[in-house]
């Protein structure tokens, strides 16, 4: 057995080995051009959400290059996030985050063997007692059976760690990310399979659907209008971001099409994407919309400048410009 094992771990570190040096090699450029993409306001009727909270559910490591292409490689602090929308009887999360066992014992999660790689190479993300995000939505009097729909923004593991854990909730993600998580190899894809046993997931396509702000297609969720799910691929097959409409002003939930604010500013590329092409499109639709709706927040799910620093509880994005960040977090 200790024989067996060992080779596993060496073949391992020579797929590991052949990966890294694959993507070493400097990629092909891609061309990212502002000014392409007008913008097309949704429609004026649409309700506006009771909540949107913003859920820190831990951190990682990365490095400036992975965050933007052609960056250093100075390691960076990044959140892990997911979020809440509260609307009437309506819970959706979007994302989950990671997985409660990075609390206590990752490898309990992510097996021995990945456990055994990641140590010596890699720093394993980081999160507190009580931070998973079942955790904190208990400290918002909401459990897990409550929450109906699920929308995940693409299928790594830092965002779909909890997605077992709610029953009665319809998992949703875009077109092309289901073909995406069926073809993942262990985690080779960022994806952890495990996270999606026994679950139901549920394909959206955008083919014929309204373009609404600088992209190709929308759907309505809860069908009126409050909640927009976008096709915004690059970063995997699927990817999709979701653009919610609160009290205070529309709010736009990109996942990690954009790592980070600077990926849709400049526009620069993220550092891993399925398709270089895809991306490109994408954040310069992001870019263009930012430019052209300076007023719209744009939430990227790992960018280190967007969490306040010091808070530990759930943050209501729905609140009035300049309330205080101690604002009362349960709905």
């Amino acid at each position: 057995m200790p024989n067996k094992l060992f080779r596993g771990y060496f073949v391992y570190a020579i797929v590991v080995a052949i990966a890294a040096s694959l993507s070493a090699c400097k990629p092909p450029p891609v061309e990212l051009t502002p000014g392409r993409f007008e913008v097309i306001e949704p429609a004026r009727d649409r309700a506006a959400v009771d909540g949107l909270w913003l859920i820190k559910t831990g951190e990682a490591t990365s490095t400036d290059g992975h965050l933007h292409e052609g960056g250093t490689k100075d390691p960076v602090t990044i959140p892990i996030l997911c979020a809440l929308v509260r609307h009437g009887d309506d819970i959706v999360l979007i994302d989950t985050g990671l997985n409660h066992h990075f609390a206590f014992r990752p490898q309990e999660y992510l097996g021995g063997l990945l456990k055994f790689v990641a140590e010596r190479g890699y720093e394993l993300p980081k999160m507190a007692e009580g931070q998973d995000v079942i955790a904190q939505l208990a400290r918002m009097a909401i459990t897990p059976d409550m929450v109906r729909h699920i929308v995940l923004t693409h299928t790594h593991f830092d965002h779909t760690g909890e997605i077992r854990a709610f029953p009665n909730a319809k998992v949703w993600v875009g077109k092309g990310e289901k073909e995406y998580l069926e073809r993942a190899f262990g985690v080779s894809r960022g994806v952890m399979r495990e996270d999606f046993e026994g679950v139901r997931v549920r394909e959206l396509d955008f083919t014929k659907s309204p373009k609404v702000l600088t992209f190709g297609g929308s759907r309505d969720l809860l069908g009126d209008g409050s909640v927009l799910v976008i096709p915004t691929p690059g970063h995997t097959p699927g990817s999709i971001s979701i653009l919610v409409k609160t009290k205070s002003g529309d709010i736009l939930l990109v996942g990690d099409a954009a790592y980070t604010m600077t990926n849709i500013e400049k526009p620069v590329l993220i550092g891993l994407a399925t398709s270089r092409e895809q991306a490109a499109d994408t954040l310069t639709r992001l870019h263009d919309l930012r430019r052209a709706r300076t007023e719209l927040r744009i939430i990227p799910s790992h960018d280190p400048l967007i969490w306040p620093a010091g808070r530990s509880d759930p943050w209501p994005l729905h609140a009035p410009s300049g309330q205080p960040a101690t604002e009362d977090t349960n709905p």
